[in-house]
């Protein structure tokens, strides 16, 4: 018998499983498996091609979790390295170690000079703990400078504390150790935390205060030699690194434990009894004979402080007439303001805020508005006249302080404003008036409803928040904490200081530097500047 033999037909494409015939038989053929192209000589020999086996559908699923596995092994990874790289450089951000343009611009004064130790240094320090509000620490460095010139020793001058709660006086040694505690070394992270993220617990009290060198604000003529003044980092010479060889055998220290305890007095007062509110005398020509390196001592405050003779007063008003603001970006935003408010405006402060001057802010307010309207030339009785316009009946007591004769250059001008319009029956008075106030809303606070209806053109620092908006952007180079809510009130005495007269809140500090330093040599420069050009 022959053995089975397919025919060669069965191999082609076309083949299908049909039953042919072949010489009497039949089969069945099955169709032909797919052959590559480069296989397809070898099929035309008759031979068929080895079949792949097929890989099971479970293969292929490890296959995809293992690929799964190993991508999200990857993906943690990468994100457990990025994570604690921003955990380990989180507080690198320290763009304000260089102070801004603004903050530090070319009408700045010089750079702070700091003190670098030597041991062939045979100078004599003198040291005072400053406390309260800035202008009460600027009344505490002017006595402070003449003091140790007086002294023929070097002024330690700390920077000025900003704060929302300022640090009143205290006894020396609480005052001292208070000044140590506020101090913010190791805590520079804090001011580069950007706002989106949360504080740590230890920058919650960073913001509430700041540190500026005074040279940042003033300049000091009287003192360009670099032994006379020092400036520091901190508040207090034991917080500061630079003085190793401070200790109980080098520093006399002078404490006290009232804020008027002791006045220093030339010679010729020597033998006076202490009078007013000081209960002791400190001779100054004894204190110039003590042998001590520092002589540490507590508050200097107090415009009488100090009862010098002729040249030692001479030198304290010179000193006090040159603390002019100098800062750039403060000067420049409010010679912006002045331009834009008409000519022959009047300059006013309102402290009505805190401490006394709130519980007397009515009085204070009155008072104010009378002493305005007297130096404006108008008589007691057209005065209670506005008050019944305003109030339907005159509520002011018959006398009211006076506290300067009427300006008789400005009696019948009536610089007009823009947009002036009354309201009223009575017109008002169309004198332009620039308000510097702690008020938080003065356009609509009820307090000041007597200069709203008298002068209906009235200013305030809210009318100019676009040439203010500059200022947000300066921050301390000590600590890296924003001045704006520092330096506004600067620009507010610069603007008032520059109108035609000034009137301030008796016992206010800040209107007593206005009314005797700032508004005497801005009228000073603008009389300086008519003469030249004539």
């Amino acid at each position: 018998m022959r053995p089975f033999r397919a025919p060669r037909g069965s191999f082609t494409a076309d083949a299908s499983p049909s039953v042919s015939l072949e010489r009497g038989g039949y089969r069945m053929r099955a169709p032909r498996l797919p052959v590559s192209p480069l296989d397809y000589g070898k099929a035309s020999d008759g031979q068929r091609m080895p079949v792949k086996p097929r890989t099971p559908a479970a293969n292929k699923l490890n296959q995809s979790l293992v690929v799964l596995l190993a991508t999200l092994t990857v993906a943690c990874i990468t994100c457990f390295i990025f994570a604690y790289y921003l955990f380990t450089s989180r507080w690198e951000l320290i763009s304000w170690k260089e102070p801004l343009a603004q903050a530090n611009g070319p009408i700045q004064a010089f750079a702070p000079r700091r003190y670098k130790p030597s041991q062939h240094d045979n100078r004599s320090f003198l040291a005072y703990l400053p406390h309260s509000g800035v202008h009460n620490q600027r009344i505490a460095l002017e006595n402070a400078l003449a003091v140790a010139r007086l002294l023929n020793r070097t002024l330690l001058i700390p920077p000025i504390r900003f704060g929302t709660k300022p640090v009143r006086y205290l006894p020396f040694d609480t005052l001292y150790r208070n000044m140590e505690l506020s101090t913010s070394e190791g805590l520079g992270h804090c001011a580069a935390i950007p706002s989106f993220i949360s504080l740590p617990l230890e920058c919650l009290d960073y913001f509430d205060s700041t540190l500026l060198p005074w040279a940042e604000l003033f300049d000091f003529p009287e003192f360009e030699n670099e032994r006379e003044i020092i400036f520091l980092d901190t508040l207090t010479l034991l917080s500061n690194s630079k003085f190793p060889d401070l200790d109980s055998s080098t520093t006399l220290q002078i404490r006290d434990e009232l804020p008027y305890q002791y006045r220093f007095v030339d010679d010729e007062f020597a033998n006076a009894l202490p009078a007013g509110k000081y209960s002791e005398h400190l001779q100054i020509s004894r204190l110039r004979q003590a042998h001590q390196k520092f002589l540490q001592v507590g508050t200097l405050f107090g415009t009488s402080r100090l009862l010098l003779g002729g040249e030692g007063t001479a030198m304290l008003n010179r000193i006090r007439t040159s603390m002019v603001v100098r800062h750039s970006a403060v000067n420049i935003i409010a010679k912006k303001i002045i331009r834009r408010l008409p000519h022959g405006y009047i300059g006013l402060h309102l402290r009505l805020g805190d401490g006394s001057f709130a519980e007397r802010r009515t009085t204070i307010v009155r008072n104010s508005w009378y002493d305005l309207l007297h130096r404006l030339g108008l008589t007691s009785a057209e005065i209670q006249q506005i008050e019944r316009s305003s109030r339907g009946t005159a509520s002011y007591p018959s006398s009211f302080p006076r506290t300067e004769r009427p300006l008789s250059r400005l009696v019948g001008q009536r610089p007009q404003c823009d947009g002036y319009q009354s309201k009223s029956k009575f017109n008002g008075l169309p004198h332009p008036v620039f308000v510097s106030t702690d008020l938080k809303h003065p356009r609509t606070d009820p307090l000041l409803v007597l200069f709203r209806h008298t002068f209906p053109c009235l200013y305030f620092l809210s009318d100019f928040q676009e040439e203010v908006q500059s200022l947000q952007q300066t921050r301390s180079p000590l600590d890296g904490v924003s001045l704006y809510t520092h330096l506004v009130p600067f620009v507010e005495a610069i603007v008032v200081a520059h109108s035609d007269f000034f009137v301030g809140t008796p016992g206010s500090t800040f209107s007593n530097y206005i009314e005797r330093t700032l508004w005497p040599a801005y009228q000073r420069d603008f009389q300086y500047s008519n003469q030249t050009h004539l």
